[in-house]
């Protein structure tokens, strides 16, 4: 389990290799030309990266904060936004309650060891100029792109408030406040990102957007619960007495939208099934007098969130928790596609050691070693991996990751 070193005095980097670096686990850069000219042309390039100080710092942050470690061996500055203000404005807490998550949030950065400038949102967000260039992009934008921009970031969109479409007119704001060359995100901040790609005139102000993966929720790509707080994946059933008024608990990202039911079942027959939305469909498995027994299907993707139980991993998570969470984890045989297991192996682990180790009892194969991810994949999807053995060394990697956070964080 031979961890990674860097070396602070390696040798100056070629260009390639910067950008070697900078796309290794990106899923998007627009554009790689305008990056490689920034590369070829200045000396000091600079990139951010903005949080929400909302709950702890959970492995789904720790893809761009992996990312963030690649472009500084790439010799770029980092800078990480704590987007208090933001925060206000998505609806994450009061004042009160998201300071506090900031100075969490400090200690958190200061034990993962990252050589970052943090900069906190309301240092430089109510600047007249900065609030000019807001309203220059607000007079641009039309409420239909800001609702888009903001579907896989707003709590609650559905119901969005007009402070949740100011929000992502901020972001945009922020990467030429803050002067960088790079905004780094998820994939989800895609559409936030293009509306400064697009507007880059307004603003005058142009910049490289770098987009990483998403890690798909611990409890699969998707996930409802009962009115009773059970949590479903696709296809599970349940029963209920038919006399109650029943709703569903629709958990999408950090969202809790309450869907509303009853109505349509008064019209529902045994074996039929209800389209509730583009994406979900109740089927009814058995109907009498008493109980109705009904079944989940749905195609909506969810992403990793520390607010659903059982979804994700804080970095300050025990080791107990780490155990419990991975070992109740969605982690199918063989597949390959939205395992977060494997997500979490390519995204979060690999990057950290020089080999992976998997323990197995000799009946069982004996022990694996991978060099890389794709040595890793290509066994699991032969099914000569076990989700278990898996999950055993997903667990012992991260406590060794996660481990010195959790202490010196303490």
């Amino acid at each position: 389990m031979k961890e990674k070193k860097v070396n602070s005095k390696e040798k100056k980097l070629s260009v390639e290799e910067r950008l070697s670096l900078i796309k290794k686990n990106s899923v998007e850069i627009i554009s790689e030309d305008d990056l490689k000219d920034i590369l070829k042309k200045k000396k000091k390039i600079s990139v951010y990266c903005g949080y929400e100080p909302n709950g702890p710092m959970h492995l789904g942050h720790f893809v761009t904060i992996t990312k963030l470690m690649d472009l500084e061996k790439a010799g770029i500055e980092i800078i990480i936004l704590l987007a208090d203000v933001h925060a206000l404005l998505n609806r994450k807490g009061s004042k009160e309650e998201i300071q506090k998550e900031v100075e969490n949030w400090r200690k958190t950065i200061k034990a993962i060891g990252l050589k970052a400038k943090v900069v906190l949102g309301s240092d430089f967000e109510f600047n007249e100029d900065y609030q000019m260039d807001v309203m220059a992009l607000a007079q641009n934008s039309t409420i239909q792109r800001g609702l888009r921009s903001m579907q896989e970031i707003a709590r609650d969109v559905d119901n969005a408030t007009i402070s949740q479409l100011w929000y992502p007119l901020m972001q945009v704001a922020d990467i030429k406040h803050l002067g960088v060359d790079i905004a780094l995100g998820g994939l989800e901040q895609r559409k936030v990102h293009m509306i400064g790609k697009d507007l880059a005139k307004i603003l005058n102000y142009n910049f490289v957007a770098l987009h990483t993966p998403l890690i798909t929720s611990l409890k699969g790509p998707d996930t409802f619960t009962s009115s009773d707080g059970t949590i479903l994946n696709p296809r599970d059933s349940f029963s209920f007495d038919s006399g109650f008024s029943v709703k569903l608990i629709r958990i999408v990202d950090d969202k809790i939208a309450e869907l509303e039911i009853d109505k349509e079942l008064k019209k529902i027959k045994k074996g039929e099934t209800i389209q509730l939305s583009k994406n979900e469909n109740l089927h009814c498995l058995d109907l009498d007098k008493n109980k109705i027994t009904l079944q989940i299907i749905t195609f909506t993707k969810q992403k990793m969130s520390k607010s659903i139980p059982g979804s994700g991993i804080s970095v300050i998570d025990s080791y107990d928790e780490i155990k419990k969470t991975i070992n109740g984890a969605y982690c199918p045989e063989g597949i390959i596609d939205d395992n977060p297991l494997l997500q979490i192996m390519k995204l979060i682990i690999f990057p950290r050691f020089e080999k992976i180790e998997i323990k197995r009892p000799e009946k069982f194969g004996g022990n694996l070693s991978f060099a890389n991810y794709f040595e890793l994949e290509k066994i699991y999807s032969e099914k000569k991996l076990h989700p278990m053995d898996l999950k055993s060394a997903s667990i012992e990697y991260l406590e060794k990751i996660i481990k010195p956070i959790r202490e010196k964080w303490k």
